[in-house]
């Protein structure tokens, strides 16, 4: 495996860890009762940013993560996320938007109103939730993009922070050997 692979993984496990352990730690928002999509947050930006092999991985490990945090039956986020990462990088691919750090945080926003639909609808076939309200959906929908803006900008940053130093130490170690301009596949 090369080194930029390794640091790759290391500061995607380093996200991932990080973002259940913020999600798990804060107290839903009482509007919609809502914890911030911090997984999301991590799944969307490696979708939008990095490598398809790095956005699987991150839609595998932050989906197991979400589905272990919550009540979600087991599964539904690992699919949710990989096709999410899937779509993101076709997209990202065909360079119908810019590749950036704004839409990048406008994904992860876009992504919590179907989110919340796949959610409610596993729960409602696999999970023996009763039907709610629309106005409570809504209000989950309008809390988590609420909640989405800050914690996006965050872990966007946060993830081009990591790979920066990571891409420093590589280049320290083994010279300019590894470019991590030319990454997307």
């Amino acid at each position: 495996m090369k080194a930029n692979a390794v640091y790759e993984y290391l500061t995607l496990f380093i996200m991932a860890i990080g973002a259940a352990i913020v999600q798990s730690g804060v107290d839903p928002v009482f509007f919609g009762q809502v914890k911030p999509p911090c997984l999301l947050a991590v799944a969307v930006y490696y979708a939008w940013l990095r490598p398809l092999g790095a956005a699987l991985a991150a839609a595998v490990v932050c989906g197991l993560l979400q589905d272990g945090l919550g009540v979600l039956p087991p599964g539904t986020s690992v699919a949710w996320m990989a096709f999410l990462a899937v779509a993101c990088h076709r997209v990202a691919a065909r360079k119908v938007v810019p590749v950036n750090v704004a839409t990048c945080v406008g994904l992860v926003v876009a992504a919590v109103a179907p989110t919340v639909a796949v959610e409610y609808v596993a729960l409602r076939l696999f999970g023996g939730v009763g039907a709610l309200r629309w106005y409570f959906l809504l209000s989950r929908v309008a809390g988590g993009v609420l909640l989405a803006l800050p914690v996006a900008a965050v872990t966007v940053l946060a993830g081009m922070g990591l790979n920066k130093m990571a891409l420093k130490t590589d280049k320290e170690a083994h010279g300019d050997a590894h470019d991590w301009t030319r990454h997307r596949t």
